[in-house]
């Protein structure tokens, strides 16, 4: 039994976060999470053409749509066939805090333009894939907090960036 929305305590708040832990580390899978370093970074685009990928830290992730990818999938256009696979990930604030932020004080919350990368198990290969969004504001606040990032991501497409993560995978 949990108390309303107002007068829930920070007990219930705990064990609300901790079983939403639990759900992720039992039903979600372990994925790497890329941090992009800026490295030439154009104020006047709000860009950087070039940027690298130094660290890698494993955190789980709870894949929304478990039936198949989300987007526009295979998609023929002028320039030759396109794969659009996009989807939607799940993951714990307090446990992006406990292994990212722990690292990078700077990245308190997930960013559009990191890589997430999934396991070859999920669907035969290891793929790549950008945060294109990050949904931060839910609607409801669950016993008055919010204790879940939602990642929109989409397929990388490799620019030439830089990787050094120290996993031999990952960087080739």
């Amino acid at each position: 039994y949990f108390e309303s929305l107002y007068s829930a305590t920070t007990a219930d708040q705990t064990l609300f976060n901790n079983l939403i832990i639990e759900s992720i580390q039992c039903h979600g899978r372990d994925m790497h999470y890329l941090p992009r370093t800026l490295t030439n970074f154009d104020s006047f685009f709000g860009e950087d053409a070039i940027s690298a990928f130094n660290s890698a830290i494993t955190l789980e992730f709870f894949l929304e749509n478990v039936q198949g990818w989300e987007g526009d999938n295979k998609f023929l256009s002028k320039f030759g066939l396109e794969i659009r696979d996009e989807a939607t990930l799940i993951v714990a604030r307090s446990r992006f805090n406990e292994e990212v932020t722990s690292i990078f004080p700077d990245i308190k919350v997930p960013r559009e333009g990191d890589i997430i990368v999934l396991p070859s198990t999920l669907d035969k290969r290891t793929r790549a894939f950008e945060i294109s969004y990050v949904e931060g504001e839910s609607v409801f606040y669950q016993i008055g907090e919010l204790y879940i990032w939602k990642l929109k991501i989409r397929n990388f497409e490799y620019n030439g960036e830089a990787f050094n993560t120290g996993i031999q995978g990952l960087d080739d």
